[in-house]
């Protein structure tokens, strides 16, 4: 078998903190590793992949996601309509968003009258 680096290079394997995460064919160069938690650094590192099997793993890289404290939703798009004593507040998610949102918080005069996920009750 002819040394690695002689071989057709077939893809690349791609490992998050010494785990295999992905896999990719050689016309890609680029690979997004998914479902990190938030504010992590975690090493990355590629390997060449031919017919003979894998090659030597790159050096790693640290690598960090964002803290999501640091990127607070935007703020919804809020509609409301009333009567005579009461008003109803609707809302729709950001256009935008770094995340799934955790919970919606309704404040009146300073004070949490709703805190949960439901955009809307009857």
């Amino acid at each position: 078998t002819p040394p690695l680096n002689l071989m057709e290079l077939t893809g690349y394997n791609i490992y998050s903190d010494g785990k295999r995460v992905g896999v990719i064919g050689i016309d890609k160069l680029s690979y997004t590793v998914k479902d990190l938690p938030h504010s992590t650094s975690i090493p990355i590192q590629i390997a060449p992949v031919t017919a003979a099997g894998e090659g030597e793993k790159s050096v790693p890289i640290m690598c960090s996601t964002l803290n999501l404290s640091d990127y607070p939703p935007k703020k919804p798009i809020l509609s409301t309509s009333g009567g005579a004593n009461e008003i109803n507040v609707s809302w729709i998610d950001p256009p935008k968003q770094l995340g799934p949102i955790d919970h919606y918080e309704l404040v009146m005069n300073g004070e949490v009258i709703y805190s949960g996920k439901e955009q809307g009750t009857e």
